[in-house]
């Protein structure tokens, strides 16, 4: 801490200081009543105030039966739409250190982004687990087409869920001409007779732009990207991720919108992930076709 910040501390009334802490801070007792509080916390809806209260009284109340060395304990709960965390430290407020603290002190923190990408990290967790059930009673007696067709139903109703967004495609990537190969799309027309799409970063589109860079792509709004190449009839915005397999690219899946800023770097994140799946399932039906 440099002197001037210091200074500027030691200048500062106290108060204001505990305004600017977490997203609220309180001083609660046994009993669950709040004995003080900030503005921001004031501010917060009744029903938060509860459930940050019954935190506090219950680690109390934990203490005081089996005690703990531990002097800051974390709780999390949920109040309407948001996903709190709250931090809570004991108060000693008696000379005697052994004593059962009778007050604690919570400093509440917002985590609902975080705790969203966490709930839809674990849908896609479940969503891929779903795609990479495929059992080869089933798959051996069906042909190409009835295994692709396999494969996209299970990936139209995973982003159905994960996006509610069904417009998308899914190509892989020939080694040998490193030529996209279109595998299965849903709301996107197919290129042109004589049209193809390689992996290469520029002059290939978003998709090609991806293979060959192996990172993710987000287009806000196609009008302005000079990557684009019109696919979905009006498409305005797209998410683009490549498909890894071992850390390689093996093709890519891309999920287009007729509206602008219809995707944003989280759903980047998720449809990344959800594209390993993708990747490994097609694995395993290649797998089960050599084995067969």
């Amino acid at each position: 801490m440099s002197p001037q910040t210091r200074n500027d501390l030691h200048g500062s009334d106290p108060v204001l200081l505990l305004e600017e802490i977490g997203d609220g801070i309180g001083v609660v007792d046994r009993a669950g009543e709040i004995l003080w509080m900030n503005q921001r916390l004031e501010a917060l809806t009744a029903e938060t105030l509860r459930r940050f209260c019954d935190c506090c009284r219950d680690l109390l109340a934990e203490l005081a039966h089996d005690g703990s060395g531990r002097r800051t304990h974390l709780r999390s709960f949920k109040a309407g739409d948001s996903a709190w965390e709250v931090a809570i430290t004991p108060l000693d407020g008696s000379s005697d250190r052994k004593a059962a603290s009778t007050r604690a002190v919570g400093v509440l923190h917002n985590v609902t982004s975080r705790q969203r990408v966490l709930d839809r990290v674990d849908q896609i967790d479940t969503a891929g687990a779903d795609l990479l059930a495929l059992d080869a009673k089933i798959v051996n007696p069906l042909n190409v087409g009835e295994r692709l067709g396999l494969i996209e139903g299970k990936i139209v109703a995973a982003l159905d869920r994960l996006f509610a967004v069904n417009d998308f495609e899914v190509r892989l990537l020939d080694n040998a001409t490193q030529r996209l190969e279109l595998v299965t799309s849903r709301g996107i027309p197919p290129l042109p007779p004589g049209r193809f799409l390689y992996s290469s970063p520029e002059g290939n589109g978003i998709s090609g732009h991806v293979a060959a860079c192996g990172e993710p792509y987000l287009c806000t709004d196609s009008e302005g990207d000079r990557l684009y190449i019109p696919g979905l009839e009006g498409g305005r915005s797209s998410i683009t991720a490549p498909l890894l397999l071992h850390d390689k690219v093996v093709g890519v899946i891309n999920m287009e919108s007729k509206l602008p800023n219809q995707f944003d770097d989280e759903d980047l994140l998720c449809l990344e992930l959800f594209g390993r799946y993708i990747a490994m399932a097609l694995n395993i039906l290649d797998m089960l076709v050599v084995e067969r």
